[in-house]
């Protein structure tokens, strides 16, 4: 496969399966420089497996996946290591340290790492704090924020090591329309000031209609649609229509 500079993400022909199921039947598709990518489909239909999948944390049983021009599926663990600082990673559920402040929970990775003086990560954390709309209030516990103020912490803690690609896991579940449209304009904001790539995996078709510049939709294992959610919507595939229409 040639890569390109221009398409830091690029996956083919990517097989997966456990057990009997098949979760994803030969999966190919490349994500452009800044391009924001909204990854639609049904529960089980491998959406989430695709995620740990581009940042490592599963092996495909065949494919290839080019990070950044850099096949990951044969990598070491040293390396893939290294290439995941590149990558930043927002869960479903967040997933703050409850043992630490929301600024140390932002420090966390540059502290890991060793990166920086105490003074500079914590000026760091602020910044990246205030990046995403949270300027106080940086000393409560993740237990004695909100949902959404959640999300605005993990996506700071995701940005502290610069990475070029984002993948979001589900960044709007269980969040009310306006907190979620906060967030979704918070990763066009990503794109727009810091020319991030992401990938966003989500049930939002609402999210998707209007934050997106290309929705990929999965259904047993397949890519059915790959286009601007217009394509979506004037595609003739039954699953396509289905999904557009028990989501509305």
């Amino acid at each position: 496969m040639t890569d390109s500079p221009n398409k830091p993400l690029v996956v083919a022909e990517l097989y997966k399966t456990f057990g009997a199921q098949k979760v994803l039947d030969g999966v190919s598709f490349s994500v452009a420089k800044g391009e924001i990518v909204y990854v639609l489909g049904r529960s089980g239909t491998g959406k989430s497996v695709l995620l740990r999948l581009l940042v490592g944390l599963a092996s495909p049983d065949a494919g290839s996946i080019q990070i950044n021009g850099e096949e990951i599926t044969q990598l070491g663990t040293q390396r893939l290591n290294e290439l995941r600082r590149t990558i930043g990673f927002l869960f479903q559920q967040s997933a703050l340290y409850d043992s630490l402040n929301l600024e140390q929970n932002v420090q966390f990775p540059l502290r890991h790492l060793g990166h920086e003086k105490e003074s500079q990560r914590a000026t760091r954390a602020t910044d990246l704090l205030a990046s995403v709309g949270l300027t106080s209030g940086l000393t409560k516990m993740p237990a004695e924020i909100s949902g959404g103020m959640k999300k605005r912490v993990a996506l700071a803690r995701a940005l502290a090591l610069n990475p070029t690609i984002i993948l979001f896991d589900e960044p709007t579940a269980g969040l009310d329309p306006i907190t979620a449209a906060e967030i979704s304009q918070l990763i066009v904001d990503l794109r727009d000031q810091r020319g991030v790539t992401s990938v966003v995996v989500t049930h939002e078709i609402h999210c998707a209609k209007y934050y997106s510049d290309r929705v990929l939709l999965l259904s047993e294992g397949k890519i059915v649609v790959d286009g601007a959610f217009t394509d979506m919507q004037a595609s003739t595939d039954a699953i396509a229509q289905q999904f557009l229409t028990n989501s509305a």
